[in-house]
Formats: C-alpha cells, structure tokens, sequence
C-alpha cells in the first residue's frame, strides 16, 4: 500500500488538508495515523477512488434537528 501526507491527499483532490482530516474522521478515505506525533497518512487508494465524486461530508449546523 502506498500512502500521502494529508496536504498531498489535498492537493490529489482540489481540497485542503482539513477536508482530508475530516474525510478521514468520518470514513470517506482510509488511512492511518502515525506513532508519536499522530499525524494522519492517507492511502492513495482511498484517494484515487474518491477522485472524481461528489463528497459531502456532515456539520454540525446540517445535522442538527429544528
């Protein structure tokens, strides 16, 4: 398996390195987070089947009920 620092993940998708971080809490792409520090390293596999699909991803404020 091959792997992507967030901001690379970012840039494989026209996205910042936070939607990645939130993609990645929420299952939309797999990867894991490294010992020590916990920085997130993302498959590239994930990525390239993301690629090219429309992602919407839960907030708060859409999920809250009224």
């Amino acid at each position: 398996m091959e792997f992507v620092t967030t901001t690379e993940a970012g840039r494989m998708l026209g996205v910042g390195p936070d939607t990645i971080k939130k993609y990645y809490e929420v299952g939309i792409i797999d990867g894991h987070r490294l010992p020590g520090r916990g920085d997130l390293r993302i498959e590239v596999a994930s990525v390239e089947r993301v690629k090219g699909t429309r992602v919407s991803v839960p907030t708060a404020s859409s999920s809250a009920v009224e």
